[in-house]
């Protein structure tokens, strides 16, 4: 049974990018509070979609999960990611102020220093957002991130040992957005501990009990051999205390037993 002790039942958010991992987990944390609103109704690159949507609904947030998240394909179609993830978000903040609805952007650790499209987009994107106006920059991980659907499925992963990162939950992000959905400015919402990919791996096969001397195969990055340029430390300080341990084992519970 999902508890919503955070959450003012008048309240309510429209969710852009009602088909992301994130906008399905605030439906289902907070099923009383948010509408997700699918691409299909309003295309967040409309502006005549959103304000229609604006103008005939009575939430009063608008959190916008709208966004091209596939760093790869944002190396190949940068006109595109800039134009979703960066001059739609600015477009989006000034209907907001319009309608008088309260926007949360979601921005990502990548946003810091870019080395990629993706990460450019973001940055761009946080410009374009009212300061009176929530960003939330973030990295989370959920069942589909790689290394725990493979290890979920007790499939070994490769991981690199020199590529940090410091993500949460996207159930511990989901609640820390709505508690601090009245802030303004930006919030970084990450885990307290920095850590490689491949010990992000082994954290998941500890939580979960398999061994990561036979799960957890460890690779280097080489900086120049892909596509896409990593960042090798995306690590961001948090604003909220969030151990990374423990935050994997409630996920991990939660997952095999459902919400509480």
């Amino acid at each position: 049974m999902i508890t919503m002790e955070e959450s003012t039942q008048s309240e309510k958010a429209l969710v852009l990018g009602g088909g992301s991992t994130l906008a399905q987990y605030f439906k289902e944390i907070y099923p009383n509070n948010v509408v997700l609103v699918p691409k299909n109704i309003c295309n967040i690159t409309n502006p005549q979609e959103i304000k229609s949507l604006l103008a005939h609904s009575s939430a009063q947030y608008v959190i916008n999960t709208a966004a091209i998240t596939d760093m790869v394909q944002c190396e190949t179609n940068p006109k595109e990611c800039m134009h979703i993830n960066a001059e739609a978000v600015s477009t989006l903040s000034a209907l907001c102020l319009k309608y008088d609805k309260k926007l949360i952007h979601i921005s990502s650790n990548y946003a810091v220093n870019p080395t990629n499209v993706y990460g450019e987009s973001k940055r761009m994107s946080e410009k374009g957002v009212d300061p009176q106006f929530l960003i939330i920059r973030t990295s989370f991980f959920s069942e589909k991130t790689y290394a725990v659907k493979m290890l979920l499925s007790k499939k070994p992963v490769q991981a690199y040992k020199n590529l940090y990162f410091n993500p949460v939950s996207v159930v511990e992000l989901v609640r820390s957005i709505w508690k601090y959905r009245t802030h303004k400015g930006l919030m970084n919402i990450f885990a307290q501990e920095c850590v490689s990919y491949f010990e992000f791996a082994s954290m998941i096969c500890k939580a979960l009990r398999l061994d990561p001397e036979e799960y957890c195969i460890p690779t280097l990055y080489e900086k120049g051999a892909e596509v896409l340029q990593r960042s090798q430390n995306a690590c961001i300080d948090t604003d909220i205390p969030i151990a990374l341990n423990d935050d994997i084992a409630t996920f991990i519970q939660n997952t095999f037993h459902g919400l509480k």
